[in-house]
């Protein structure tokens, strides 16, 4: 119990000193990890294609846009509530990326699979997705789980398909994503898919980077763990003089003006400046702004 303990209290503080990082150090750090997105995404586009070619149609090419980052909640919720959402799960709950592809590649690679003219140039579908349809797009989505798996030392995702409204985003983690687009490309055809990945997949971190919280019992545990969290007041300029002349009784001034500011520390830490007051007839903080906005603004 201990033990489970401290690893809270470790990822805490990670995650706390992630959130508290200088803006460019941030900054530095995204761009960073966008190269390392986009020379991952290079070679999953070799192995896609030569998983195509060889299973599919020789004739077919797969080409990479550009690569963006993302959050996998973010994700889910920008497409059409009609288009199918593939989900690549490691476990029940632990959701380690998503897949959609647009309603002419719908078209195209339905025929591809079951048969049809893949010559003619695809529509896109205006009539609700078939079962069979969907059932093409979860065979879909499990090539590019196998190609991944090429790629990277993990265990065979676990896919299903269904649609962003049938998907519970409660139950998944939200942690950060990188997103890159896909076209397959035969004839008159360019058919797009979009691929968004975790990026602890992408470089490999661990548990320690504050993403995920696989080694707990449940990522929940990190999250509803107590912290020390406390609201202090601003400081104020005071000399050691005043400080040595004060007696019991005496009265001091909190501020200069009718407003008491403060901040809202967690773990030592100061996360937010704010305004301590009264709401509801309760003794309040009223937060002005993040510390990280602070830094944004300097």
């Amino acid at each position: 119990m201990m033990e489970t303990e401290n690893q809270t209290r470790e990822v805490q503080e990670q995650i706390l000193q992630r959130f508290m990082k200088p803006l460019e150090v941030k900054e530095e750090e995204a761009e960073k990890e966008l190269v390392e997105s986009e020379k991952f995404f290079k070679a999953f586009r070799e192995l896609f294609d030569n998983r195509l070619k060889d299973n599919a149609y020789h004739e077919l090419n797969v080409e990479q846009s550009s690569v963006s980052p993302s959050s996998l909640h973010k994700f889910a919720k920008s497409g059409s509530t009609t288009v199918p959402l593939s989900l690549l799960c490691e476990g029940e709950n632990k959701c380690i990326g998503m897949m959609r592809y647009e309603a002419t590649a719908a078209t195209f690679i339905t025929r591809l699979f079951l048969g049809g003219d893949i010559d003619a140039e695809a529509t896109a579908k205006t009539d609700p997705y078939t079962i069979s349809e969907i059932g093409v797009q979860n065979v879909f989505a499990t090539w590019i789980a196998k190609s991944l798996r090429q790629q990277v030392d993990t265990e065979l995702p676990h896919i299903t398909t269904s649609f962003p409204t049938e998907i519970d985003l409660n139950e998944i983690t939200d942690h950060d994503v990188s997103v890159c687009s896909f076209f397959i490309v035969y004839g008159p055809n360019r058919c797009r898919f979009e691929i968004a990945l975790s990026d602890h997949l992408i470089t490999g971190q661990s548990v320690a980077d504050g993403k995920f919280a696989s080694h707990l019992d449940a990522p929940e545990q990190v999250s509803n763990s107590p912290l020390e969290a406390s609201v202090r007041l601003k400081a104020k300029p005071s000399t050691l003089r005043a400080i040595k002349n004060l007696k019991v009784g005496d009265c001091l001034s909190l501020s200069d003006s009718n407003r008491l500011m403060g901040q809202f520390v967690v773990n030592d830490k100061e996360i937010y400046e704010g305004e301590i007051g009264k709401s509801a007839g309760r003794y309040s903080f009223k937060v002005a702004r993040s510390v990280q906005k602070k830094a944004e603004n300097k």
